[in-house]
């Protein structure tokens, strides 16, 4: 991102002005502008930013539920199997 103004800035590749002070970064992995970018996120397919901070969230916590739930399970399983 170059600085055309003091006030806003210019995305070469994206060709659009965006108003300084709203964090916004550029995603070379989808090509655009993202507002709030944490990262992009190669498991979700997308850039993690301030729009969807919070389904990102979601998934860590569901994919860390069902990997306890498999861990449990299998657990529970070996211990039926020893009996």
């Amino acid at each position: 991102l170059q600085h055309r103004q003091q006030e806003d800035i210019y995305c070469e590749i994206c060709s659009v002005l965006q108003e300084r002070g709203r964090k916004i970064h550029h995603c070379t992995d989808c090509g655009y502008c993202i507002e709030g970018m944490d990262h992009h996120c190669p498991w979700m397919g997308q850039c993690v930013g301030k729009k969807n901070m919070k389904w990102f969230l979601l998934f860590n916590v569901s994919w860390i539920i069902y990997f306890i739930e498999f861990i449990l399970c299998a657990i529970i399983l070996k211990n039926n199997k020893s009996s």
